[in-house]
């Protein structure tokens, strides 16, 4: 049985409804970073404008609020936060982080221990909320990276565009669809 031929993947975006979440011109710039990297691309779901981050990159105050910032930046209009704090208590043992995200009038808010220099999984989930809950346009945030390791690829993108895209094959499935059970 001969396997269905892929249609070029800006096309397959826009089939997907991906770029409806955009505005006439955040489109446009999307599309122009897209068909860029598509032309820069050696790896296979790197076409994606998006936020590189490390996990290991807790270091100092100030991390937090600046992937969110850089986030809000490629997210081409999609993830728009009026307002960003970090703080952390030093005077805690062990320290303490805080987060709060203004978006849409709304504020979010997040509180962690700083016990290493890792990501905690509490910030990712105060992201996702904050984007779930910013938008009527059903957005979310994702990993693309597909690669393992301790750095990945997140963007803001339409939840059902995503899930179209990864059962087409264009996008990595998720990592709890591709656990083959190996420790």
């Amino acid at each position: 049985m001969a396997s269905k031929k892929k249609i070029p993947f800006d096309r397959a975006l826009e089939e997907s409804g991906w770029l409806e979440a955009y505005t006439p011109e955040n489109r446009t710039a999307f599309m122009a970073a897209v068909k860029k990297n598509m032309a820069e691309s050696t790896g296979e779901f790197v076409q994606i404008p998006g936020t590189w981050f490390d996990v290991e990159c807790v270091y100092d105050t100030g991390c937090h609020k600046e992937l969110i910032e850089d986030l809000a930046r490629d997210s081409f209009g999609l993830f728009q936060p009026e307002k960003v704090e970090e703080t952390w208590d030093e005077e805690a043992d062990p320290n303490r982080i805080k987060v709060s995200i203004t978006c849409g009038g709304k504020t979010y808010s997040g509180a962690w221990d700083y016990e290493d220099d890792y990501l905690d999984m509490s910030f990712f989930a105060l992201l996702h909320k904050t984007i779930r809950g910013m938008s009527k346009k059903k957005l979310d945030l994702f990993e693309l990276s597909g690669g393992g390791g301790q750095d990945g690829v997140m963007v803001v993108a339409p939840k059902a565009a995503v899930e179209k895209l990864r059962k087409q094959g264009y996008l990595p499935k998720e990592d709890s669809e591709e656990d083959d059970g190996e420790e």
